[in-house]
């Protein structure tokens, strides 16, 4: 925790000053030698930067180093291990504020008996809490509060979330880790930050903190601003310097504090994805890849109720996987990426090469498949296992130190030598059966002639009866009533 800024009046007009608050994650190797390295590596990047750079580039900068310094000092050490921690950097230049911010640390601003959060916490209850699945209340005593889905030093790469204040004369600016704002309320924060000067706030709220039993790190800073340069009055009103010419936005993606079509401001955002079209197209796979092979005269409603139960199959599968999640990684966000990399690359490697090459083969992707699968198995059966029995043997100890960004290049490598080596040694595919299917044959017309009884532009379904008429009513009708109901609760 640090803040500092220049004793220069015009290097400090020019620069700015900077509040960085780090808060090393538990469980995660050397949480406080991370914290401490990510600070000055950030502090040491603001001092040495030119001062006209502007605060998106100064921050973009600060977090990158930070994050590669703890990650390369994990990784490079004599026992390569990850370190993480979070990081909250408040950057104070002219009459702005500018968050950058990873982590569950947090940043408030008070200003006129007001408090408003500017940060937003990358924990697994924060998004409990924005799809309003519990409270804020229930997230203070959840046990996954601290269940992080995003840190610094995890990874080589981090996001990081941006946001910027304009300042007023008077306003607070106070940056906190989650051992405090998990034992005090806004209000609480508010009204002693309001009543005390700020090493007396900071003292007063640390003590209500330990006193409350915070079984967190507990760290504040609290910054008070006196006066915010002011370049005249116009009309009547208080004309303050104008804004830096970096206003553009830090990033593309919706952030807290923007507007979206200059009318509405965004006050949170959330990352989510439609589980609902996974569980649809993996259904839709077993079915007509492994049913419909193994039972090729099977009806329409035969294969419906295949799907729907082997959807109803995946969702148990999903529950029951749950209790792995920690034993591959304690962060949600890293976990998915993990077991994305596992998947992936050979699935990538049929695809790019099935429109691209020609020559490629079933076998060839069968074998290529088949090659993922063992390597991903492999990796994750091992990491299962090292959690319970830490593995000692070099070529074992190496294959799990390696990051798991890099392995699954690896796996696309070695899956791509697969598909090359089986298609070239069995027979190539016959050329009509790839019309349309590849960039080579796109314009090759499709043989219909093997397709037995009518055209295909010829089928038309069985009409509608009585009983499946009504029931697609009463169906249709409760899924209105209950998005009605779903927009009336949650709006």
């Amino acid at each position: 925790m640090l803040f500092w800024e220049s004793e220069d009046e015009q290097e400090k007009e020019l620069r700015g000053g900077i509040a960085l608050l780090a808060d090393g994650v538990g469980g995660h190797g050397d949480g406080e030698i991370a914290s401490r390295l990510a600070v000055t590596t950030a502090l040491n990047i603001f001092r040495s930067a030119e001062a006209a750079t502007t605060t998106n580039q100064m921050l973009r900068r600060l977090f990158n180093e930070a994050n590669l310094a703890v990650y390369d000092a994990g990784m490079h050490g004599a026992k390569p291990t990850r370190m993480a921690t979070t990081l909250t950097v408040a950057l104070f230049r002219r009459n702005e504020v500018a968050i950058g911010h990873v982590g569950d640390s947090r940043a408030y601003l008070v200003r006129q008996g007001q408090i408003r959060q500017l940060t937003s916490d990358h924990t697994y209850v924060a998004m409990q809490v924005k799809m309003s699945l519990i409270s804020k209340e229930e997230a203070m005593s959840s046990d996954l509060r601290a269940m992080l889905t995003r840190s610094i030093g995890e990874n080589p790469t981090v996001q990081v979330d941006y946001n910027r204040a304009v300042l007023r004369d008077y306003d607070t600016v106070i940056q906190c880790t989650d051992g405090l704002h998990a034992c005090l309320t806004e209000h609480e924060l508010r009204d002693c930050v309001n009543r005390m000067p700020p090493s007396a706030a900071c003292e007063h709220l640390v003590r209500i903190a330990e006193k409350r039993g915070s079984q967190d790190n507990i760290s504040v800073q609290v910054v008070r601003v006196e006066n915010v340069p002011r370049v005249g009055y116009y009309r009547g009103a208080v004309a303050y310097s104008a804004p830096s010419a970096d206003v553009a936005p830090l990033t593309q993606e919706l952030q807290p504090g923007s507007l979206l079509d200059e009318r509405f401001q965004i006050t949170d955002v959330i990352s989510r994805s439609a589980m609902s079209s996974v569980f649809n197209s993996a259904s839709t796979l077993v079915t007509l890849d492994f049913y419909k092979k193994i039972k090729p005269d099977a009806s329409e409603h035969q294969l419906v109720t295949f799907g729907r139960a082997a959807t109803g199959i995946l969702v148990v599968l999903g529950m029951l996987w749950v209790p792995f999640i920690n034993l591959i990684n304690a962060q949600l966000f890293i976990y998915l990426q993990a077991v994305q990399a596992y998947v992936s690359p050979p699935i990538a490697v049929c695809f790019i090469f099935g429109i691209l090459w020609p020559r490629m083969n079933a076998k060839g992707a069968i074998t290529s498949l088949m090659t993922g699968f063992v390597l991903g198995s492999v990796r994750f059966t091992l990491e299962v296992l090292d959690k319970s029995h830490h593995f000692s043997a070099a070529p074992v100890r190496g294959l799990l130190d390696i990051n798991f960004l890099h392995y699954a290049i690896l796996m696309f490598g070695i899956c791509t030598l697969a598909l090359i080596a089986v298609s070239l040694m069995t027979p190539a595919p016959e050329r009509s059966k790839l019309a349309g299917l590849t960039f080579a044959t796109v314009q090759d017309k499709v043989d219909l002639s093997q397709v037995r009884g009518q055209a295909i532009l010829d089928y038309k379904p069985a009409p509608e009866k009585p009983y499946q008429h009504r029931l697609n009513l009463i169906f249709s009708a409760i899924l209105v009533a209950t998005v009605v109901s779903l927009w009336i609760y949650f709006r």
